[in-house]
């Protein structure tokens, strides 16, 4: 079984215990598995983030990436805005599918075989979350 969180902006992010439900209207994140890990341990800002990753068209189903393994620097703006939202809200060892709206993903612009003002769904699974190390 799984549990589904539609998720807030950063700022106004809340949730129900009960239902696990976490609600933004934009973003929704349905947990496949709650093989945590790490309970502390969840991607912010400054980290490196290991996953898998797969995203398909919400639209016809159409396989845009497989899945695999994916590296990305949080916060730092080289993702689209829907994966690190997603991922802000797992912990390491946590899989789910996240429905990403036009406006977090590519909006208007043609990327690598998205058309422009296409949903996305998601296939995500935190592997690992490291610091960023700084030569001092």
């Amino acid at each position: 079984s799984y549990s589904f969180c539609t998720l807030l902006p950063r700022d106004m992010l809340r949730a129900c215990v009960a239902r696990r439900w976490v609600s933004t209207g934009a973003l929704e994140v349905s947990l496949l598995t709650n093989a945590v890990v790490d309970t502390t341990v969840k991607p912010r800002d400054g980290c490196i983030v290991r996953c898998v990753l797969g995203i398909k068209l919400k639209s016809n189903g159409e396989v845009v990436r497989e899945r695999g393994p994916f590296i990305y620097d949080h916060g730092k703006n080289n993702v689209i805005a829907g994966l690190e939202l997603a991922a802000e809200q797992l912990k390491v060892g946590q899989r789910a599918n996240v429905v990403v709206p036009t406006h977090l993903g590519y909006g208007k612009e043609d990327c690598e075989g998205i058309p422009p003002h296409s949903d996305l769904l998601l296939d995500l699974e935190i592997h690992a979350v490291t610091e960023r190390k700084f030569a001092s």
